[in-house]
């Protein structure tokens, strides 16, 4: 059978119920969190985690997910530093006769499964193609989790510095104006203005005077000058996220300053 999801909850739903009648499970996921309920019905069939591979490109993954599954040979953490490790395949199986897949746009997070607008598709042993389909998802997912390494407490515990270090910065590229409940960034009309646009609108006005936005930029003036080096950092550190911070040595160093040297 092939059904196509298109709420979190018939997500929800047919993860939670696979979760509970296959004995294997085999993902391939971009990103993950914690502190949701797929996530605890996850830690309570654990023993059921045949290969997982997990990304953590852009911090995105929580590492609270990381936490708890240090040390298990079956759970995978990606560490590519070029791309972007991105797919989100949930495979579970009893047998090659007895199988069933849920391929689409949600990653294992809490927002997947609740807010976000996310489409899926299911597929099983009864899907048209079935055989060839199983092989082809059985090998991709192996190919993701063999590229991948276990987690290690020591990688943990640098990945945690960084991401509580980058979590504002990442917070601040939701594309919204106003914190929560805000609107789209794209519809504050000052944003989008060049500014000769800018300069011309202000000349316009005439409920507001000249000597006081004057004033204002004094204010602003001197506000830079008083944390221009701590401003500087910051907007380094936005370059970074939006030239992708994959490429970013801390992403690679991070964990290879902690990884074991052969040789």
């Amino acid at each position: 059978m092939s059904k196509l999801l298109t709420t979190a909850q018939e997500m929800v739903k047919v993860l939670r119920d696979a979760m509970g009648r296959y004995q294997e499970f085999r993902w391939s996921i971009a990103w993950a969190s914690s502190g949701f309920p797929l996530f605890e019905e996850l830690l309570k069939k654990r023993k059921r985690i045949v290969q997982v591979a997990v990304g953590v490109h852009f911090y995105q993954t929580h590492p609270e997910f990381l936490e708890r599954f240090v040390g298990d040979p079956a759970v995978h953490v990606i560490l590519q530093p070029s791309g972007v490790f991105h797919p989100k395949i949930y495979f579970f199986e009893n047998g090659r006769d007895d199988w069933a897949c849920v391929i689409g746009s949600p990653n294992f997070t809490k927002s997947a499964f609740s807010e976000n607008v996310e489409v899926a598709v299911y597929l099983d042993n009864a899907s048209a193609g079935a055989d060839g389909t199983y092989d082809v998802l059985r090998g991709v997912i192996e190919e993701h989790w063999k590229k991948g390494e276990p987690i290690t407490k020591a990688r943990l515990d640098a990945y945690w510095a960084i991401w509580k270090r980058k979590r504002q910065l990442i917070d601040q590229l939701a594309g919204t104006y106003g914190g929560k409940g805000g609107k789209p960034i794209v519809s504050v009309e000052v944003l989008g203005l060049s500014w000769p646009e800018f300069v011309g609108k202000v000349r316009s006005e005439k409920e507001h005077s000249l000597s006081d936005r004057v004033a204002v930029l004094r204010g602003v003036r001197t506000y830079f000058q008083d944390n221009s080096k701590r401003l500087v950092n910051r907007i380094q550190g936005v370059r970074l996220l939006r030239n992708g911070l994959r490429h970013s040595p801390l992403m690679v160093s991070s964990y290879e300053a902690v990884a074991p040297r052969s040789g």
